[in-house]
């Protein structure tokens, strides 16, 4: 620190607080006029911007009417670097993110198509423009609603499905008959629908 800088801080010192808010006035008119002689922009250093920190800081609110190096609220970001921010202290979650409700539903009700397996539903999902899941995924999801992942379960899943669409299922088949008549051969075609619950058969002719 040199000696002339020195004397001024002992003056201050010993001053009296009137002598001291007449000497703060003068300081603040002499930089004011100084700040208008040099650039418009005053570019610091890291070692700068500690010595305003250091002698600005303890000011507080009232620094906001003494500082004109630059912009009061340029100040309050210097302070304010290197505070940790809201949340950096909490423990980041690692993974893969969790598989939306939605498409699970999706993935379960495409796994209980008989014959529908893993690179099924993967396939269809991929047409549809859906990306984000794996077959890995997929496979862990069946399992976790108790269905076999693997497409050779179509003979149980057949079953299941008429079992539970009996009601309104019909089976029909179309067929053709020469029979020979007083008028001569005449060509029938028949029409048989077998209602799957009830075993109802209706024919058309």
């Amino acid at each position: 620190m040199g000696s002339a800088h020195l004397l001024r801080m002992l003056m201050i010192g010993c001053s009296s607080h009137d002598e001291l808010i007449l000497q703060i006035q003068y300081l603040t008119v002499e930089n004011r006029i100084l700040r208008s002689k040099l650039p418009q922009r005053v570019r610091l250093d890291d070692r700068d911007r500690r010595k305003l920190i250091r002698f600005g800081k303890p000011l507080g609110p009232a620094l906001k009417h003494l500082i004109s190096i630059v912009q009061y609220t340029t100040f309050q970001k210097w302070t304010r670097k290197g505070k940790p921010r809201k949340g950096c202290g909490r423990k980041m979650k690692t993974g893969r993110p969790a598989t939306p409700a939605q498409l699970r539903k999706i993935v379960v009700e495409m796994g209980r198509t008989p014959g529908w397996g893993c690179t099924r539903i993967l396939g269809e999902l991929r047409k549809v423009g859906i990306r984000s899941i794996s077959r890995s995924t997929i496979r862990t999801i069946l399992r976790q609603h108790g269905i076999d992942p693997a497409p050779d379960r179509v003979d149980s899943e057949w079953s299941i499905f008429l079992k539970r669409h009996a009601a309104t299922l019909w089976s029909c088949d179309f067929l053709t008959k020469d029979v020979l008549t007083l008028r001569g051969v005449k060509r029938y075609s028949v029409l048989v629908f077998l209602h799957i619950e009830s075993r109802k058969v209706l024919v058309t002719k």
